[in-house]
């Protein structure tokens, strides 16, 4: 028994095991101050857009990827994105958030 162990453990360490590495992406403590974050695009200039589902706002982080800030509130007011699902960013970095409901087009700021 003990030489079928040995046998299935060598078999087991034959087989290459993949690393990976995250490569981009955003530091925890940016992700960490968005409640529902579920949609992310980079802007041409390097800039993240991440869509806050339950915050019902959409942040820019810098190129250097230190500072969130808002740039738009788009929920639950008359004329705003009720359910914020989507987000979408152009080649010309103009953003769109989406909901079952409508659409809101937002020029980055």
């Amino acid at each position: 028994m003990a030489s079928a162990l040995a046998g299935a453990t060598s078999a087991r360490s034959a087989t290459p095991v993949e690393i990976l590495n995250a490569t981009g992406g955003l530091p925890a403590h940016i992700v960490n101050t968005f409640e529902d974050p579920i949609g992310f695009a980079e802007a041409t200039t390097g800039e993240s857009i991440v869509l806050d589902r339950r915050a019902h706002t959409v942040y820019s982080v810098n190129r250097q990827k230190t500072v969130a800030r808002k740039v738009i509130v788009v929920g639950f007011e008359e004329g705003k994105v009720l359910a914020p699902g989507v987000l979408a960013l152009s080649k010309d970095d103009i953003f769109a958030i989406a909901s079952g409901i409508d659409t809101t087009c937002c020029s980055r700021a």
